[in-house]
């Protein structure tokens, strides 16, 4: 089944790339990249399993961060979003419905900051630490 699909370019090919499945199953997952050339040919990676044990699930991206963190859960309903810095100070807090939110950092010391996502029904906390350049 496949969950992205992303063109190629010639910089593109030269850059690191990432995909964050937004809604895994719960259990293990296999991942593969499936890379089709212009000729026709295509190859396929080596295949990867990732477990999920919580259905609550919390991915930041990118890490290292510049200017905006992507946080992605699994959870439709509403969670609290809080950004702390590595002396405890809040540096975002929210409540937010979704399951994708853009945080802009851009004006944030470089350092390490958590990110925790707490769900408003059932209390399950997430936590993930990032680093900003």
């Amino acid at each position: 089944l496949p969950i992205q699909q992303q063109v190629a370019t010639a910089v593109r090919c030269s850059q690191s790339f990432n995909y964050v499945d937004a809604n895994p199953m719960a259990g293990i997952n296999y991942y593969r990249i499936k890379a089709a050339g212009i000729n026709g040919t295509v190859e396929y990676s080596s295949i990867k399993s990732v477990r999920f044990n919580n259905k609550f699930v919390l991915q930041v991206y990118p890490n290292p961060v510049l200017n905006n963190i992507q946080v992605i859960n699994n959870n439709t309903g509403a969670v609290i979003v809080t950004v702390t810095n590595a002396k405890g100070g809040i540096m975002y807090n929210q409540t937010v419905v979704g399951n994708n939110i853009s945080i802009n950092s851009s004006t944030w010391s470089a350092g390490v900051y958590v990110i925790k996502l707490t769900d408003k029904v059932t209390n399950d906390v997430q936590i993930q630490k990032i680093i900003k350049k």
